[in-house]
């Protein structure tokens, strides 16, 4: 998996649990 795609990932993932 492209570096870039994790890093966006786990950006999201952190973005979806602040709004939880």
């Amino acid at each position: 998996m492209p570096s870039y795609i994790s890093q966006t990932r786990t950006q999201l993932n952190e973005f979806g649990t602040q709004i939880s």
